[in-house]
């Protein structure tokens, strides 16, 4: 009895490290190449020292990315930290407004620099199509950057897949880091 109690108790502390070591991959999202014949967005890999926007917020918006999702070049390329921190919290405690939709021709409805997840979800709610809000992603020139946990936000509030895939499409990121 002890013999089969012990091999249990050693199988389960095998699967849970075999676990731990799967879980390293989730770390390190992929680069995916972005089709720049019909689009302005700029894939991370294309700016000389590619910096992500985790790296470029540090760990002021924890792993999950906050609510930022994209960034303009220049603020990535002039580390502009405070004010990508800035856009988060922004966009987390205020919201974007439906008719800042209507009054903007992008996905960047504030012109802050930035795209964050109300802006995406904004963009939805105001009854624009998958292939209007995708435009709109796309005509900023941003660079995205979509982690799982801002993925399963935007799926969780009904935000279409086609959209979700669009900004992995035009960024860094991976279905597969899931």
């Amino acid at each position: 009895m002890n013999f089969f109690r012990t091999f249990c108790w050693l199988g389960a502390v095998a699967g849970v490290v075999a676990l731990m070591a799967g879980c390293q991959s989730l770390s390190r999202p992929s680069i995916k190449p972005v089709n720049t014949a019909d689009t302005r967005a700029i894939p991370a890999a294309s700016i000389q020292h590619p910096l992500t926007l985790a790296e470029l917020t540090g760990e002021d918006l924890g792993m999950g990315g906050g609510f930022l999702v994209a960034a303009a070049p220049e603020k990535i390329r002039n580390r502009q930290r405070q004010q990508a921190v800035a856009a988060s919290n922004t966009a987390e405690a205020s919201p974007a407004r439906l008719e800042q939709v209507h009054e903007s021709t992008t996905a960047d409805l504030n012109n802050d620099g930035f795209v964050t997840l109300d802006e995406v979800l904004a963009m939805t709610r105001a009854g624009l199509s998958d292939n209007e809000t995708i435009d709109r992603l796309r005509k900023t020139g941003y660079i995205f950057q979509v982690t799982p946990q801002q993925e399963r936000y935007l799926t969780d509030r009904r935000a279409p897949q086609k959209v979700v895939d669009a900004l992995h499409e035009m960024g860094v990121g991976s279905h597969a880091s899931q």
